[in-house]
């Protein structure tokens, strides 16, 4: 997955099928994560038990699916110059289509 996103990162935001499989995948480890110890009550696995680097605690993940912003998150983008954010997630759209 990691070399998948170094050699191809400007087709993997660009390709939303492709992207939507890393989505898929990254998922399918945390099911597996969470049969393996014999729960998947969301409760017990929030998203910092999966991120958190291995020195506190947590997994030490990468997510390469989660690169898109929600619209709700455009407010920040006056506040910055940096020019980062590019891309949304299907569902978080903007109404005026204007990409940050």
């Amino acid at each position: 997955l990691i070399s998948l996103m170094t050699y191809f990162r400007e087709a993997v935001a660009a390709t939303r099928e492709l992207l939507d499989l890393i989505v898929k995948c990254e998922n399918r480890i945390q099911t597996r994560i969470k049969i393996g110890l014999n729960s998947k009550m969301p409760t017990r696995f929030p998203p910092v038990v999966f991120y958190c680097p291995k020195e506190l605690g947590g997994l030490g993940m990468l997510s390469m699916g989660h690169v898109l912003i929600p619209q709700s998150d455009l407010r920040y983008s006056k506040q910055t110059d940096a020019g980062g954010v590019t891309h949304f997630r299907a569902g978080m759209s903007h109404e005026e289509g204007q990409l940050i």
